[in-house]
């Protein structure tokens, strides 16, 4: 699903498979009332070592593997969160801008109810591609380290997690909890 979208900044299958297998809670799946996929996410956390080159642009998305990945127990305490892909089916219709709302809502929903308030957390994201550096300005995220001193020549973007974060960005996107059913799953294991 993502490769139309992210283009040059595509992961292949084989490589975000070996992520989720090592933290199978950090990708969501968002489908429709007939049980058609129409967006998805990754949150996931990222081992120091890496995260700390990655955040300064020495290496990129692309680079990360398996033994890399934080496992959901370790995800749960880390203090730095990656969203590594954001993806909604058709995203310039209309149809597409209502998956795209109802896709923040619930990714904003995943991290409140899988990481807690109690703390403060930095979220990460790349912007791919054009609509990506448009929304993550509109959810208030700041260019932590700027595409021209980094090796993917991508903007990388850093919010500070926390519960009035959370209430202004939820004031942005809106309720979707009348229209959608959630189904996150266990997360307390």
């Amino acid at each position: 699903m993502t490769e139309p979208y992210y283009k040059r900044g595509y992961i292949p299958h084989e490589i975000a498979q070996q992520w989720r297998l090592k933290n199978r809670k950090g990708f969501v799946e968002i489908v429709n009332s007939e049980g058609v996929l129409c967006a998805c996410f990754g949150v996931i956390a990222i081992g120091d070592s890496f995260m700390d080159q990655f955040v300064a642009g020495k290496v990129t998305e692309k680079q990360l593997e398996n033994d890399d990945v934080c496992s959901f127990e370790e995800s749960k305490k880390s203090s730095r969160i990656y969203i590594s892909g954001v993806v909604v089916k058709d995203p310039s219709t209309y149809r597409g801008s209502k998956r795209a709302r109802v896709m923040l809502w619930a990714l904003f929903r995943y991290l409140k109810d899988t990481y807690g308030l109690r703390r403060t957390r930095t979220l990460f994201a790349l912007a791919v591609t054009e609509e990506a550096e448009r929304l993550l300005k509109k959810l208030k995220f700041q260019v932590h380290s700027p595409a021209q001193s980094r090796l993917d020549k991508r903007n990388l973007y850093g919010l500070q997690f926390n519960r009035q974060t959370l209430d202004n960005l939820m004031i942005l996107v809106g309720d979707c909890s009348p229209m959608c059913k959630v189904d996150l799953g266990d997360f307390s294991n």
